[in-house]
């Protein structure tokens, strides 16, 4: 008779314990879920933020290279014009 209390046997009978832990484990899967997602979804506003933010500094990024390229090429114009005028002067005879 004591070994038949000592084996582990199945009680196939569901209780309120057995329904509050299921029903616990369930809504612990819903919150979870839940914040889960509001986190995508505020990494993913986040991104879009940023995609925007990125495209307006490259455009001005390049504004700027170009505003540069632009202001180079005028100084090496000047300075050409500059260095004629000094060659032209030195061509001539005093």
């Amino acid at each position: 008779m004591a070994d038949e209390q000592r084996k582990i046997h199945f009680d196939p009978t569901i209780n309120l314990g057995h329904l509050l832990t299921f029903a616990g484990f369930l809504l612990t899967i819903g919150i979870g879920w839940a914040n889960l997602d509001k986190r995508v979804l505020a990494v993913e506003a986040n991104n879009r933020t940023q995609e925007i933010r990125d495209k307006s500094q490259d455009s001005e990024l390049n504004s700027n290279a170009l505003y540069l390229t632009n202001s180079i090429n005028d100084l090496k114009r000047s300075v050409e014009r500059l260095s004629d005028k000094i060659d032209d002067n030195m061509r001539r005879p005093k």
